[in-house]
């Protein structure tokens, strides 16, 4: 079974590195019969046996009055059996097309057909002049298909005339995607342009077994890169004199792709490469030899080896199919130094000042950071420290030594510490020197210079007079020092939990006291003041670094964005006043009034107040009764949802109330509204009542011939008339007044 052969092997490149649609699929078939898998697969051919193997990743129909072949999902079945043609030419490429075409007559001549056949499947396999790119497809796997018709209509058109749609004798252009209709236009621009490299290229062609029936099915065109054997290349690693050299770790890449990797030995290594670029990358060298950077080549067809890009410090050299890449050792730097710089307690020496440290019977921590140059790449190295004491110019007894192992920086050169750790029993008024001597773990040096290192390289300090390496001891003298925490109005604040520090170790700590300082014994040396928790209502400090000098004199190093003051044996620290947040205003009462034009509560009003287009508050008016609510700060609606029977609905009130309750109106909205402190009174109209309509007269009546009684018809309807315009009008004063 194939189901979307096409959409799975959309790939980043041909196998060849060019841009396209790939067809480097290689399933032959036992029996020589192929099914296409339809055209919902680019007409990709698959062998006839059970696995239907890949035969093809696409093909193109040559004849469009005949039948597709098709693959049938639900089934699993295929429609249309052919036999594969290979290596067609123009001769044989015209009897392919022709022949497919019993009943019709394709009307381009041979050398055209070659010529325009050759190019179309040329340029769906590989898209030199990027059509793709160009009509504006997002990529190329989004062109895939569209891509693929646009070559197919192309074949149509000079196999079956102007028959290129199915359904009309016509090119139903507008049907296209408008990628499609730009990548035409570009197509056949580029066609003159195209040459096809015809010894690297062949076209295919699958023939239809008979089918009975009137139509039979469509012959399939493709095409391929021809398949270049892979040659035989030797790859040889070898020393300064020319003999292999075994241990290099190597590998041969083909773009990221590993084709071979392998350790060499005392023989050439063989691999069969086929024509193309890669990459000769060693991983790692045998020891005592420098790792050779990349070397980029190339193997012709015949397995010929040409070095494309190489770093000038690196020996490649190449004879046929040979590629021979020697090894440099690693040279030994004549120059090489070491220097060091002792830190004791996190106070560091320098060139022109040794440390010095107050004695502790707890010991000093040490650390000597080594500064080497010209040591030996990526080699393992043993480090050796000795502690000496210092009588004038000369050391004395071992106080303490350390070994560790460190591994050289591939720049040969940088720092290392050796951690002494805690080191006790050192004597005040002594000083003391650090010495180093850094030796290699393997053999480094070629003594006699005859290709094999026979010394290991070794390199030390030690001059009892480099006040680097000089640590000194000093009497533990301690002074008064004063502490004083205040607030912004300088007034001595109680309550603050203070710790002095000096390094990571506690010396003193207390809480403040109110109008009193705090005094501590110090000795010499760097401190640290912090505040482990302020008073309430004041914000903590950050920590403030310090020194004390021999006499007790402070002297700040950070004040880190505090108020600070030092003076003589005095650290004044202020604490800034924690900011306030005042509280939230809570909701005040505010009352709500709907009344008539006689300034009387009226019930039955159904009220919504809003915020921000939500209900906060809603409820019905009640005769003689005002409405209360709490409400925060804010901006409101008043909004009647329906007016008591007899009276108008109000439009939406806008309204606002401060923190402390007080209500304003932003926007009366024609209505009738008034706002006095905490209360919004509002009015409602009342409905205007429509007089009934006057009753319509009878008609005249015919003319009597009784006598006439003194009274004309006439005057006696106006009269009653009359009558009757005053007695609604009398009905309807009562009916307002009411």
């Amino acid at each position: 079974m194939v189901v979307g052969l096409a959409a799975n092997y959309v790939k980043a490149e041909n196998s060849n590195g060019d841009t396209g649609y790939p067809n480097d699929a290689v399933a032959d078939s036992a029996d020589g019969k192929y099914y296409s898998a339809g055209t919902s697969n680019r007409l990709g051919m698959v062998t006839s046996d059970e696995e239907h193997k890949i035969a093809e990743y696409f093909g193109f129909c040559l004849a469009n009055g005949k039948q597709f072949p098709r693959y049938d999902y639900n089934s699993d079945q295929y429609f249309g059996k052919y036999e594969r043609l290979t290596k067609l030419n123009k001769d044989s490429l015209s009897k392919f097309v022709r022949d497919n075409h019993t009943y019709s007559h394709v009307s381009t001549p041979d050398d055209q057909l070659w010529d325009l056949f050759t190019k179309l499947v040329y340029i769906y396999l590989k898209d030199p002049t990027n059509i793709v790119k160009k009509a504006g497809w997002k990529d190329r796997e989004h062109a895939i298909y569209d891509f693929w018709q646009l070559i197919q209509n192309e074949m149509w058109r000079y196999t079956d005339g102007l028959k290129i749609d199915n359904q009309a004798n016509q090119y139903l252009f507008g049907k296209y995607s408008k990628e499609y209709q730009k990548a035409l236009y570009i197509l056949r621009e580029d066609m003159n342009k195209i040459t096809v490299p015809m010894d690297k290229f062949e076209l295919r062609g699958y023939k239809p077994e008979w089918h009975s029936g009137k139509l039979g099915y469509q012959a399939i065109l493709t095409g391929r890169f021809r398949e270049t054997p892979a040659k035989e290349v030797q790859i040889s690693k070898v020393d300064l004199a020319g003999k292999e050299l075994p241990g290099a770790k190597i590998q041969i890449k083909k773009g990221d792709e590993v084709v071979d990797s392998w350790t060499s030995t005392n023989e050439v290594h063989k691999v069969n490469l086929k024509e193309g670029e890669y990459t000769f990358h060693e991983e790692a060298a045998p020891n005592d030899y420098t790792v050779v950077t990349d070397i980029q080549f190339k193997v012709d067809k015949d397995g010929n080896v040409t070095i494309i890009k190489k770093e000038t410090s690196d020996t490649a050299t190449t004879e046929n199919n040979k590629l021979k890449v020697t090894d440099q050792k690693k040279d030994i730097d004549k120059n090489a130094k070491l220097q060091t710089t002792v830190k004791v307690n996190e106070q560091v020496s320098t060139t022109t000042k040794s440390v010095e440290v107050p004695e502790n019977k707890d010991g000093v921590k040490v650390v000597d950071t080594l500064h080497y140059k010209g040591l030996v790449a990526g080699e393992k190295y043993e480090v050796k420290g000795t502690i000496y004491a210092v009588n004038g110019d000369n050391e004395e007894e071992v106080k303490e030594t350390k070994t560790a192992e460190f591994t050289a920086d591939a720049s040969g050169q940088g720092d290392w510490d050796l951690d002494f750790g805690s080191v006790k029993n050192l004597e005040a008024g002594k000083s003391y020197v650090v010495y180093e001597e850094v030796t290699s773990k393997e053999n480094l040096v070629d003594k006699d210079n005859n290709g094999t290192p026979d010394e290991k390289q070794t390199l030390e300090h030690k001059d009892p007079k480099d006040k680097a390496q000089i640590m000194v001891i000093k009497p533990k003298t301690e002074k008064e020092v004063e502490f004083s925490k205040v607030n912004i109005a300088g007034k001595e604040i109680a309550g603050a939990q203070i710790e002095i520090k000096q390094g990571t170790t506690v010396v003193e700590k207390w809480t403040s006291k109110e109008n009193e300082t705090h005094k501590v014994k110090l000795t010499e040396g760097t401190y640290t003041f912090h505040e482990v928790a302020a008073p309430k209502g004041y914000k903590v400090v950050t920590d403030i670094t310090f020194t004390v000098d021999k006499d007790g004199k402070v002297t700040v190093k950070d004040i880190n964005g505090n108020t600070v003051k030092a003076e003589g044996n005095k650290l004044t620290v202020t604490d800034q006043d924690e900011p306030v947040t005042p509280p939230a205003p809570q909701p005040k009462e505010v009352q709500f009034s709907k009344v008539n034009l006689g300034g009387k509560e009226i019930a039955g009003a159904k009220i919504q107040i809003l915020k921000d287009g939500k209900v906060v508050a809603s409820w019905t008016s009640v005769e003689n009764k005002t409405h209360k609510l709490k409400l925060a700060a804010g901006t409101y609606t008043f909004h009647e949802e329906a007016a008591p029977e007899g009276y108008l609905a109000v439009t939406d009130i806008t309204f606002t109330v401060d923190k402390d309750g007080n209500v304003k109106i932003t926007n009366v909205n024609g209505n009738t509204a008034k706002a006095e402190g905490n209360k919004l009174t509002v009015t409602d109209k009342n409905k205007p009542v429509t007089p009934p309509a006057p009753p319509i007269p009878p008609k005249d009546k015919p003319k009597s011939t009784l006598p006439n009684t003194g009274l004309a018809d006439n005057g006696m309807a106006e009269v009653a008339g009359g009558l009757l315009l005053a007695g609604a009008a009398l009905a309807y004063s009562r009916r307002r007044k009411g």
